[in-house]
């Protein structure tokens, strides 16, 4: 007989269930419909206001679409869009593109054709050949803002992922003012997530239709 389940480990087959559910009953139109009215959310946000550098994340099958924000996020000249790729069991970044070189969703589409392909869990990466020219390159410390996925989270802005530990891995070297922000469907919000003393609660929790929002100090 096999070891009791953690309390995590339920919650994860839990919304890996809700999730399977809800794309199979909901046209892929209406998921589209779901991720821009969470966008809403995401652009009134006064963290987004300064930021240069929006690290978002390129949904795998069966997660909460990011991608939709690309275009709308691109609306500075200066700022650029970059996207995390797995290394061995780390998060690597890449600059995907910058607002000067979009000027309409044609121009965003063949930059990401030309960039892309498709990786490890289905989820778009950079092309090997493009990984590790300069060009592309960018370090943690100059993201100004993460765009970030999760199995589940809670309204005190506590993330569960899916147990492989990339992001916690990587969040816990960035700078502590880096705004986090993850966004799900509302049937992935649940009443708590159970937390460790190394779990760094996030910032902002966004929704098709909720804006959640860590307590003051929780992330100090």
């Amino acid at each position: 007989m096999g070891a009791k389940m953690t309390r995590k480990e339920e919650l994860r087959k839990i919304l890996k269930s809700a999730l399977r559910e809800k794309f199979a009953q909901t046209p892929p139109e209406e998921i589209r419909r779901l991720s821009l009215d969470a966008l809403s959310h995401l652009l009134q946000l006064s963290v987004l206001r300064k930021a240069v550098t929006i690290m978002l994340y390129l949904e795998m099958p069966r997660e909460f679409p990011a991608s939709p924000f690309m275009l709308p996020l691109l609306n500075q000249s200066e700022r650029r869009i970059v996207i995390p790729w797995c290394e061995e069991n780390h998060l690597r970044l890449f600059r995907l593109v910058s607002a000067v070189e979009v000027k309409n969703p044609d121009d965003l589409d063949s930059l990401c054709s030309d960039r892309l392909a498709s990786g490890a869990y289905g989820i778009l990466e950079p092309k090997e050949e493009l990984r590790f020219r300069p060009e592309f390159r960018i370090e943690p410390n100059q993201v100004d803002v993460i765009i970030l996925p999760g199995l589940g989270f809670d309204r005190r802005c506590r993330r569960l992922g899916r147990g492989k530990g990339y992001y916690d891995r990587f969040i816990a070297n960035l700078r502590s003012d880096v705004p986090l922000i993850g966004v799900c469907f509302d049937e992935q919000v649940v009443e708590r997530i159970p937390t460790e003393p190394h779990d760094r609660p996030i910032d902002y929790v966004l929704t098709p239709t909720r804006l959640y929002t860590a307590e003051p100090g929780a992330n100090g």
